[in-house]
């Protein structure tokens, strides 16, 4: 074999090892949160009050609670609210937004459950790439994760004990 085709060949193996690694890159950032999540425990969740901007603490302490991870500029997250509203009449849930924040643009007054604006850290901590992304916490402890917009037939599984 000449040296011509043994260096194309390489080139050729080191893209399809680089296009490898960046799919399972992608797999795992889209993912990862429901791989990795589950049984961590995440007691509270720390942040500014997107009303009065002073600093407030979201205890998860007690039983079972909904964590939606959203952010004002994101049109789905923002279709979801509706939906939410809906549910935190029966089940609590809290809101996580991600900035940058825009109060103008909150559609704060036509949502009836807690919020805070987090840091950044605690997105990457979480591995919360994708929004919106609801989690299952139960008594401070991780149950589900949900990546893209809630649904009844989710919430009805987490609430009955149905979880996958």
């Amino acid at each position: 074999m000449t040296k011509p085709a043994k260096k194309n060949r390489k080139v050729v193996f080191g893209i399809a090892i680089a296009v490898l690694l960046l799919l399972v890159y992608n797999i795992y950032s889209y993912y990862g949160a429901k791989i990795v999540l589950p049984g961590k425990k995440i007691p509270s969740i720390t942040g500014n009050d997107p009303v009065t901007n002073t600093v407030t603490s979201l205890d998860l302490l007690k039983g079972k609670t909904i964590v939606n991870f959203w952010a004002t500029w994101c049109g789905t997250c923002v279709k979801e609210l509706p939906y939410l509203n809906e549910v935190s009449k029966q089940h609590r849930v809290v809101g996580v937004i991600k900035g940058p924040f825009t109060k103008g643009k909150s559609h704060l007054s036509k949502i009836s459950f807690k919020n805070v604006i987090a840091r950044e850290s605690l997105f990457n901590e979480l591995m919360i790439a994708i929004l919106p992304t609801s989690i299952l916490v139960e008594n401070g402890v991780i149950a589900e994760v949900h990546i893209g917009v809630l649904n009844k037939s989710i919430v009805s599984k987490w609430f009955s004990g149905q979880n996958d």
